[in-house]
């Protein structure tokens, strides 16, 4: 019921399209995998914070030399990724933000929030996935050969 009205096809039409999509969160990964499932997306397509457990199963932290615990670190990991260019990083927060010092474009998502620290310079601002695949397909039409 959270999941932002037409992600699910979207995603589904990016990848048609050849384009490589990854879910860089900075929650905890054992939540995140389910919603990449659903979107249509494998575990090994989301970064996101790792948690420890002891000997026993209980809970024992989250992995805290992550960089994604860090405000720059969705940034150094796309840095650090082998990702195809051009890469337009989406987000509604800060830290998504910060991903366009290793991205080509930042697109602000206000469909749930918007935050003018997160809109203020970024290179597209929507508040749907209808408008945010315009952008995305018309990325890779420009970035076909002759």
């Amino acid at each position: 019921a959270t999941i932002a009205s037409g992600a699910v096809a979207a995603v589904a039409k990016w990848r048609s399209a050849g384009v490589c999509v990854i879910l860089l969160s900075s929650a905890i990964r054992h939540s995140i995998l389910r919603v990449a499932q659903y979107i249509g997306l494998g575990p090994d397509e989301v970064h996101a914070v790792d948690v420890k457990f002891d000997a026993i199963g209980a809970w024992a932290g989250y992995d805290r030399s992550s960089p994604l615990t860090t405000t720059t670190g969705k940034r150094d990991i796309v840095a650090h990724l082998d990702l195809p260019h051009p890469i337009i990083a989406v987000g509604d927060g800060s830290t998504d933000r910060a991903v366009r010092g290793s991205a080509e474009a930042f697109a602000a998502f206000t469909g749930f929030v918007s935050r003018p620290a997160v809109t203020n310079g970024a290179d597209f601002v929507v508040s749907s996935f209808d408008e945010l695949t315009t952008i995305i397909l018309g990325a890779v039409q420009e970035q076909a050969p002759a």
